[in-house]
C-alpha cells in the first residue's frame, strides 16, 4: 500500500487515514498512523485530529524511534530497543535496560531499570528478537540478561535459584540448570 511505502521514508512522515471504510483501522494502527478519520466527520473531530498532528510533530523524534523499533520487531534483525504500546503511550525500552523477562499468558512482563511493562508476545518470540547471547532462558517462565547473573545456588536436587546484580532472585528450571551452568563455566 502507499502508506507502507511512505513509512519506509526517513524521516518517517506523519500519516492520517481518511476513509469511509472502518476495516482499514487495523492497518492504520500497525503503521503508527497519527489518526484515523472515518467519513463523514465533523469539525470537532477534525480539530481533534489536528491536535494529534501537532502533538506528533512536537514528538516526531520519539515516534521515529518507535517506528524503527517496530519495523525491527517484525523483521529478522536483532532489536536494540523494545516498543511497548498502550492506549495512552508508546514506551521505548533500550535492550541494555532490561533485567529479566517473565512469561505472563499471551504476554511477557519486561522488567527493566525503570519498572515493569507488559508486552503482547511470547517468550520464544521475544528471545528470538534479542541480540544473540545477551539473554538466557533459566526457567520455562523466565529469561535473564546473562551479564547480570551473579550467583547460581542449588537449593536441593530439584531446585536452584539465580541472583542478579540487582539482588533479585529467580528460580532455575531443572531442564535449564545444566545449560546455564555450562554457559557460566564457559564465561570464566
Amino acid at each position: 500500500s502507499i502508506a507502507r511505502k511512505l513509512m519506509a521514508l526517513r524521516p518517517t512522515p506523519l500519516i492520517v487515514f481518511v476513509t469511509a471504510y472502518s476495516e482499514h483501522a487495523v492497518a492504520a494502527f500497525e503503521l503508527y498512523a497519527v489518526d484515523y478519520l472515518l467519513k463523514p466527520f465533523d469539525d470537532d473531530r477534525l480539530a481533534q485530529c489536528l491536535a494529534r498532528l501537532e502533538f506528533a510533530l512536537e514528538n516526531q523524534a520519539a515516534m521515529s524511534q518507535a517506528h524503527e523499533a517496530q519495523s525491527n520487531w517484525a523483521g529478522d534483525a536483532s532489536l536494540h530497543r523494545l516498543v511497548i504500546k498502550s492506549s495512552a503511550a508508546i514506551r521505548i525500552i533500550e535492550i541494555d535496560q532490561i533485567r529479566w523477562i517473565a512469561a505472563n499468558g499471551n504476554y511477557v512482563d519486561i522488567h527493566h531499570q525503570d519498572g515493569k511493562h507488559l508486552l503482547r508476545a511470547s517468550m520464544k518470540h521475544v528471545l528470538s528478537k534479542l541480540p544473540p547471547g545477551a539473554f538466557i532462558q533459566v526457567h520455562r517462565g523466565y529469561a535473564v540478561r546473562f551479564d547480570l547473573i551473579r550467583e547460581l545456588k542449588n537449593q536441593d536436587n530439584d531446585r536452584a535459584v539465580i541472583t542478579l546484580a540487582t539482588d533479585e532472585t529467580l528460580p532455575v528450571g531443572k531442564s535449564f540448570r545444566q545449560p546455564l551452568l555450562d554457559r557460566l563455566c564457559q564465561e570464566v
